[in-house]
């Protein structure tokens, strides 16, 4: 089974063609958008417009299996209520370790408090959650945005 090794939420990341190597910039674990945040709707759910990406390393469980097994990022919000991210493939079955990036064009927001991207994997008819991050969302008060820009 695959295994989350490192799982970040950042500005962005990019893997090496190369090396292989996963540079990760300006990693978030907390933003603060100016109340209301900027939003587009997309299928009903309020979008922050906001450059982010998922950056994770996913791992064989046991290094003599290689495999392909279906896997699913899922966002919880503070709320509980869960979003769909993405849903792919880890293929596991040329190397040990699979980089994946997923770009996000905003981010989907209702309400302040932790957002928790989880990752899991599809085994038989179930998910099974084998890695997470967090993000905690925190409106600014217009004072402070209106101070900050003053300098």
């Amino acid at each position: 089974m695959a295994r989350i090794v490192l799982a970040v939420f950042c500005q962005s990341a990019i893997v090496d063609g190369l090396t292989n190597n996963l540079s990760i910039f300006n990693q978030y674990d907390e933003v603060h958008p100016s109340p209301p945040p900027e939003v587009q709707a997309k299928k009903g759910v309020p979008m922050m417009a906001f450059q982010c990406a998922l950056a994770s390393v996913w791992e064989r469980d046991r290094e003599e299996i290689s495999e392909s097994v279906p896997m699913r990022i899922r966002l919880v919000g503070p709320q509980k209520k869960s979003l769909p991210i993405t849903e792919g493939t880890v293929d596991l079955r040329k190397s040990r370790r699979f980089r994946l990036v997923t770009n996000l064009p905003g981010l989907p927001v209702i309400g302040e408090g932790t957002y928790t991207f989880l990752f899991e994997v599809r085994l038989g008819n179930r998910w099974k959650r084998v890695g997470d991050t967090s993000l905690f969302v925190n409106y600014r008060a217009p004072a402070l945005a209106t101070k900050a820009v003053q300098h």
